[in-house]
């Protein structure tokens, strides 16, 4: 699935939990594919600002854009 998106920001990346826990997978460049696992937040709201926020910190870290 992730190699399918890996140059589609809108597709990557992709959320999913169950119970408590929730997955995060990305595909930030061509060299990785990346999954972390933590613990859901009570709040709606607060478990998407948790995942855009670690999804933003695995793009900056991984990203090849820009590094030659």
């Amino acid at each position: 699935m992730v190699s399918q998106y890996e140059n589609d920001r809108n597709m990557l990346p992709r959320g999913m939990s169950q119970g408590n826990l929730f997955a995060l997978i990305d595909k930030p460049n061509t060299e990785f594919v990346i999954v972390v696992f933590g613990y859901k937040k009570l709040n709606f709201m607060e478990n998407l600002k948790q995942r855009n926020n670690v999804a933003q910190t695995l793009l900056e870290i991984f990203s090849c854009e820009g590094v030659m």
